[in-house]
């Protein structure tokens, strides 16, 4: 199995560079961009929000937390060994998404919607809204 690491990525790509999109900054977008890094696929994420975080940032209200257990509800490559409860709470879990995108920050565009994404003849073409 591969281990990915939360350190900058210098290896070179083992086929050319690709081109990708990535719509959203939660937990699922901030995890496919780790598995592009270490493919050495080019890649751009586009979140609609001013923040990383998905649900956790656009969802606040009371109680609101993780049906999964924390210690399973987290990159294997970005343990966090000091998860506050069993089950963690959102703010907990959104504090956690901010750090694991740290490093890749700068490939975040902020405040920028998705409103319609096409493949023809091998070109992808988006309606971003800024």
């Amino acid at each position: 199995m591969k281990r990915f690491t939360v350190t900058p990525f210098t290896r070179q790509p083992k086929r050319g560079i690709l081109k990708a999109c990535v719509i959203g900054a939660g937990f699922s977008g901030i995890g496919t961009a780790y598995v592009m890094e270490d493919m050495g696929i080019e890649y751009e994420i586009f979140e609609k929000s001013d923040e990383v975080g998905g649900t956790w940032y656009d969802n606040i209200y009371p109680g609101i937390g993780c049906d999964v257990m924390s210690h399973l509800y987290s990159f294997s490559y970005f343990p966090n060994p000091n998860w506050s409860e069993s089950f963690s709470r959102g703010h907990e879990i959104l504090e956690y998404i901010k750090k694991l995108a740290e490093p890749i920050r700068s490939k975040i565009r902020f405040n920028t919607k998705s409103s319609k994404n096409v493949l023809e003849e091998g070109h992808f073409r988006n309606g971003l809204l800024n």
